[in-house]
């Protein structure tokens, strides 16, 4: 049996694949993970200048086995008796029609049968992830601002609306709801601000668009054959109670609320490794475990957010009826965002690097193509 590769090896074959397909001028590593590697490439013109970039994941499988589960989707695009194909590439495609601002699209994919890898060529998103702006409140021991809570809260219900029905606004006729199943802060991206697509009546215009990615656990929900599990996925203080051997409960939509409301409250805690997600430890639960900066956030959002992790999926809320439920504390007199989430565009600058404003987020935190090299790069919170 050969040797596993290492992470340096990964990376070798993906710069050298990469820019042997294509006309690539820098490239920047991104990021690690138990399957694979993502880096960042730069193209420029003849003067130098930066005209295109995007992400690039190769993942492998492990086993025969493994690889078999990675290509297990029969849907849309598939056509009927066609053979499965990826799972992650499956439910990206999918998703591309409706263009939607909070998923990370693809571009194209490629797979090598002998090495068990596929190739992913997507969006590539420069702000790094969530995760960064949860770890500068964690280390300054100060609470993320509630209305950048409620933004955050706001946009995820926005994207798992698109997962659900496979639109932001209009169902579509025959779609097949995705689970995604591994969403966490790492796998959240930041985007560019709101303005930057042109999009002057959106919400929440102070922050970064976030946009959820990594769909290598996706399934879709089928009626006909409910996936109940069988082995645990996800990431561990993560996981939906049906993402746990031995709960009785289907994998659906219900599941993306689940892990939307651990997501969030992960921010409002500045805790993410002792959420009560694992499914056993939800059996005679009288009360969620809190920490002290759960107290600094209003009534109303944490009343959403707890029945967004209720032990029984059919007492979480479905997806239209919480983003009804959001918008009503986003203006008006039951406004619980400060003014923030519809801000006029005229006054974002006074509230830039202010104390509502998310911070931790990187201006850019892989400029390929002017500096090689994301941990240089200067984010906005580190000179407050």
């Amino acid at each position: 049996m050969a040797a596993a590769l290492t992470e340096a090896q990964k990376y070798a074959i993906l710069y050298q694949g990469v820019h042997a397909a294509e006309t690539w001028h820098e490239h920047a590593p991104l990021g690690a993970g138990a399957y694979g590697v993502v880096a960042a490439f730069a193209r420029s013109d003849d003067n130098q200048t930066l005209i295109d970039r995007c992400g690039v994941k190769d993942s492998y499988a492990p086993s025969v086995w493994a690889w078999n589960e990675m290509r297990s989707w029969t849907g849309y695009p598939v056509q009927p008796g066609a053979a499965p194909i990826i799972a992650e590439v499956g439910a990206m495609e999918a998703l591309r029609p409706a263009r939607s601002k909070h998923i990370v699209e693809i571009r194209s994919a490629t797979e090598n049968l002998a090495r068990r890898r596929y190739r992913i060529y997507m969006e590539y998103c420069g702000r790094g992830d969530l995760l960064g702006p949860f770890e500068h409140y964690d280390r300054r021991g100060r609470p993320v601002p509630e209305p950048a809570v409620w933004a955050v809260l706001w946009m995820l219900t926005e994207a798992f609306l698109v997962l659900d029905q496979g639109h932001p606004t209009i169902p579509v006729a025959g779609w097949q709801p995705i689970v995604h199943r591994d969403i966490k802060l790492g796998n959240i991206m930041l985007g560019g601000d709101t303005l930057d697509f042109d999009e002057k009546t959106s919400p929440f215009q102070l922050y970064p668009v976030l946009k959820i990615g990594d769909f290598g656990m996706a399934i879709q929900e089928d009626a006909n054959a409910p996936v109940v599990a069988a082995y645990r996925t996800g990431t561990n203080g993560s996981q939906s109670p049906e993402q746990q051997p031995g709960c009785p409960y289907p994998q659906t939509s219900k599941t993306n609320v689940f892990v939307l409301g651990v997501t969030v409250m992960g921010l409002m805690w500045l805790e993410t490794h002792r959420s009560p997600a694992a499914w056993k430890n939800w059996i005679g639960r009288e009360r969620l475990p809190t920490t002290p900066s759960w107290n600094h956030y209003s009534v109303e959002l944490r009343t959403l957010v707890t029945e967004c992790v209720s032990t029984l999926p059919d007492n979480r809320p479905r997806l239209q009826a919480l983003k009804e439920r959001i918008e009503r504390y986003c203006c008006g007199p039951d406004d619980r965002t400060q003014g923030i989430a519809y801000v006029f565009e005229s006054q974002i600058a006074k509230y830039r690097g202010g104390e509502l404003d998310l911070a931790g987020v990187p201006v850019e935190a892989y400029e390929i193509g002017t500096q090689l090299g994301g941990e240089d790069a200067e984010s906005k919170s580190e000179s407050e």
